[in-house]
């Protein structure tokens, strides 16, 4: 091993690492944010992370090297071994270059370095080859891929960095002196440095700016990381740092949840209970309408009008406006189960749709009405094999789907699935030949990149911000809004209007250049919800709410009495308790935040914590920190952790749900 050579590859690793992270650095705008001094200890810090990163991946070769010392006289052997050497650092340099091309789009899609999420979606070849090929700038970013994997491949190959001598060999004590200190600094490097733990996440919670935090991981070892604690998070021991026991997080969620007239009746399902609404029974059909990526900061009738929901806004004047609804995650899974199982959403890793605890029988809004013998149907115009959608909630009470085998071939379709309009006719069609009462649960796709649709939408109802949003994105949102509006004038012409709850709210929002110093992007989490059923006066409700409030408020407006097992309230009611919206980014599996009246509380199990108070929902969400011992974060915290303890401990008890009958 020659040491100019190892000097040479170093300093080329580091560059390539350093360059990436300048690159990132100006595309995700880390420039604007901190100081001079921040700029120069995102780099200091990433160095750190870098040299961690590239000494895991050197360590086997020198562990190789060790054990091939004894028969470094045999030239046999060392070919092989200098084979197998040449394999691996090419497959290294392979993995390297496709980790950091993953990440630059894993970055701007959830505003985080790439993590163990990025295995949910290897799943789903074709959504992802998809928005490679149609979405600039990933299709130019593979292509220069493609062709930085072809050279450096072919300089791998012809390298003889870490190749074994097979002419000149050193003497044998100066070869193991050379692995032994590299091994050493290997492992010094790999560990951060000295100190007496190995570097972890905290050592990037450098400053107020999540950006620049972010900017100082570097990619690899953030992969790596989640991948090995990955099973530790997982695992109900990951709340068990909670501090709050099972008993009190009962009593808390009880009087959080609970209306006057409502009786629990066993406490080893925390929230099952019976509820009595004020309203008489009634057979009402429930369409629940899920948009993708429809979010509070282009909605005219919150304050932010773009032109581009022109449709919502009219049918806000009609129905019951919920302008502080929250979603429950950052990914429509995390939607589904809100508003579909009124469940929490727990810092973890997977979706509960592909959760091996979640095979148990939910408080699902299709299994209640089923039991009222409702028909039940799912509406989507993807494969509804994403997520399992479809494989799960048939366990939860829905009986047919129709997914995008059902739609003509010539129809205009994404990525993820076919345009808006397309699902909606489907929808129409089925639940316009139905006699008895039906409950249909309908999911877009068309409000997500890479931004196509059929036609043209009129330019002149949109207010188009060059330095806000992209025109493209835009104009997909009002596509979206004019889908929902030609469906809601469908239903309205052929009578079902009349008889018919409708629930409209936004699965999630999406990702901004707004304030991001909070660790959770509160942006991405506010999203429209609009109810218009028969006999509801029109109003607008400003109580904090979350997608799981959904379900328990549409039983309450169908009358009659009920059983259900929800983390949710009915928000038509007086206010009784506190209203708060617990919400958990999609793949992180550390962090939780609660909403709460003004405040916003960020909780990091590695200790990280966050307030802030909420200034504004209006042109983005504005924050302004304050302290975490303030008296009205106290008691957002309670409601966190009682939330968080009482579902997890269900859910793993596999006490979530409904009892068997």
């Amino acid at each position: 091993m020659n040491s100019r050579t190892i000097i040479k590859f170093l300093l080329c690793t580091i560059g390539f690492f350093t360059g990436f992270r300048v690159l990132l650095f100006f595309l995700a705008g880390g420039y604007a944010a901190g100081t001079l001094l921040e700029h120069v200890q995102v780099f200091l810090i990433g160095l750190r992370y870098d040299l961690s990163a590239l000494s895991y991946i050197l360590l086997p070769l020198w562990i190789f090297h060790f054990l091939g010392s004894p028969v470094r006289t045999s030239k046999p052997v060392i070919g092989i071994c200098n084979r197998f050497i040449t394999g691996y650092k090419c497959a290294a340099g392979i993995f390297l270059l496709t980790v950091y091309f993953i990440d630059i789009g894993f970055h701007f899609e959830f505003n985080r370095r790439i993590n163990y999420l990025v295995f949910d979606y290897l799943a789903y070849p074709k959504e992802i080859i998809g928005t490679i090929v149609f979405t600039f700038p990933y299709n130019l970013l593979f292509l220069i891929f493609l062709v930085f994997a072809f050279y450096l491949t072919k300089m791998l190959r012809q390298s003889n960095f870490l190749l074994m001598n097979e002419n000149n060999p050193p003497a044998i004590w100066k070869h193991i002196a050379r692995l032994t200190l590299g091994f050493i600094l290997l492992v010094i490097f790999a560990r951060g440095g000295i100190q007496q733990y190995p570097m972890h996440y905290g050592y990037s919670n450098f400053s107020d700016h999540r950006i620049l935090n972010q900017l100082c991981l570097n990619p690899v070892w953030n992969l790596g990381r989640t991948i090995i604690t990955a099973k530790e998070e997982n695992s109900a021991a990951l709340f068990d740092s909670i501090p709050v026991s099972y008993d009190e997080s009962l009593k808390n969620v009880r009087r959080a949840y609970a209306g006057q007239s409502e009786k629990f009746f066993d406490d080893d399902f925390p929230l099952l209970r019976e509820s009595n609404s004020v309203y008489p029974q009634k057979n009402y059909n429930v369409i629940l309408i899920l948009l993708e990526s429809f979010s509070g900061q282009l909605v005219g009738s919150l304050g932010n009008d773009y032109g581009v929901s022109t449709q919502f806004d009219s049918l806000s004047n009609k129905g019951v406006l919920f302008t502080k609804m929250f979603s429950t995650g950052t990914r429509t899974n995390r939607g589904l189960s809100g508003t579909l199982l009124s469940f929490p959403p727990l810092p973890r890793n997977k979706t509960i749709l592909r959760d091996a605890a979640a095979d148990q029988s939910f408080s699902s809004l299709a299994a209640i009405l089923k039991d009222r013998n409702y028909k039940t149907s799912f509406f989507y115009g993807g494969d509804l094999r994403f997520d399992n959608m479809q494989g799960f909630f048939r366990q939860q009470g829905m009986e047919a789907f129709f997914g995008e085998e059902v739609f003509p071939s010539s129809a205009h379709r994404t990525v993820y699935g076919f345009a808006d309009e397309y699902v909606y006719d489907k929808a129409f069609d089925h639940i316009s030949t139905i006699q008895e009462p039906f409950f249909a649960a309908i999911l877009t796709t068309s409000n997500h990149p890479p931004y196509t649709f059929p036609g043209n939408v009129r330019s002149e109802t949109i207010r188009y911000t060059p330095d806000a949003f992209k025109d493209e994105r835009l104009e997909v949102f009002a596509y979206s809004d004019q889908a929902l509006g030609s469906f809601m004038r469908e239903c309205y012409s052929s009578g079902i209007y009349d008889n018919t709850i409708f629930v409209i709210a936004g699965d999630h929002g999406f990702l901004t250049k707004g304030d991001h110093d909070a660790s959770i992007d509160l942006q991405m989490y506010h999203v429209p919800c609009l109810i218009l059923a028969p006999g509801l006066d029109p109003k607008v409700i400003s109580r904090t709410a979350s997608h799981t409030d959904i379900s328990p408020t549409v039983l309450h407006l169908l009358g009659g009495s009920f059983k259900h097992h929800s983390w949710g309230k009915n928000l038509l009611a007086e206010k009784q308790h506190s209203d708060f919206a617990l919400l958990a980014p999609a793949g992180l599996n550390h962090i939780a935040g609660i909403v709460f009246e003004d405040v916003f509380y960020i909780h990091d199990f590695s200790g990280m914590h966050q307030s802030f108070t909420i200034t504004s929902l209006k042109d983005g969400i504005h924050l302004l920190r304050r302290p975490n011992d303030h008296p009205t974060i106290q008691i957002a915290k309670q409601h966190l952790f009682s939330v968080l303890k009482s579902s997890s401990t269900a859910l793993f008890n596999y006490t979530a749900g409904l009892p068997k009958k």
